[in-house]
């Protein structure tokens, strides 16, 4: 389901340390990466704890808005599980880190690093409810439309700034809620997602998705 529009927002480089945003910074000579933010269960208030999260970049021949579709069963199918591990053995998701966990406050902070192949690329970070992505049962998907969110020299990802979700929802209390993780993605929605992500121009608008 279609939401409000979430709008961006730019913070400068002196507000990187403030708690509760989330940030990546990548190097094209393998630069250091660090990411964090928050995760809400999804239909309720409460934090996901322990839960993994990664931040990393798509195979360029890969559209992340049919993840469901590769991974799951088909059309019409959605995901009976993430197959995450799948995803990354068949290159089609390339993570800049070992991944990180959320404390009991839903809060997280992972340090990886980006690979020179990766620059230029749009960032996404995906968070699930359980420490092994493979058995988790929720899930979300983000990016955004701002600038430091295409992989270059230096870059920083603020969660409140994902203004792009693709699984997932809107929290009032986290940066990201998780879904249920069998979701059908609605073919109006997929179409003007597509316009915003293909290819080069990321939509100014982020599409809300209801958490099952």
């Amino acid at each position: 389901m279609i939401g409000k529009t979430r709008r961006s927002r730019c913070w400068g480089f002196g507000l990187v340390a403030l708690a509760g945003m989330a940030f990546v910074t990548a190097n094209v000579e393998a630069g250091q990466v660090y990411y964090g933010g928050s995760v809400g269960w999804g239909g309720n208030d409460d934090p996901v704890q322990y839960g993994f999260v990664i931040a990393g970049t798509f195979a360029p021949s890969f559209d992340p808005l049919f993840y469901n579709m590769v991974y799951g069963g088909g059309p019409g199918s959605g995901i009976e599980t993430t197959r995450y591990s799948q995803a990354v053995k068949d290159g089609n998701w390339i993570p800049v880190a070992p991944g990180t966990l959320t404390g009991k406050d839903g809060k997280y902070l992972g340090v990886g690093t980006t690979k020179p192949s990766q620059i230029g690329e749009q960032l996404f970070v995906f968070c699930f409810n359980d420490p092994d992505p493979n058995k988790a049962t929720r899930l979300a998907l983000c990016t955004s439309s701002i600038a430091d969110w295409t992989a270059g020299s230096t870059n920083y990802l603020y969660a409140k700034d994902a203004n792009v979700i693709i699984y997932g929802s809107d929290s009032n209390k986290y940066d990201v809620a998780l879904q249920a993780v069998m979701f059908v993605p609605e073919p109006s929605t997929v179409i003007l997602l597509l316009t915003g992500l293909a290819f080069g121009g990321l939509g100014l608008l982020k599409k809300r998705r209801s958490a099952a």
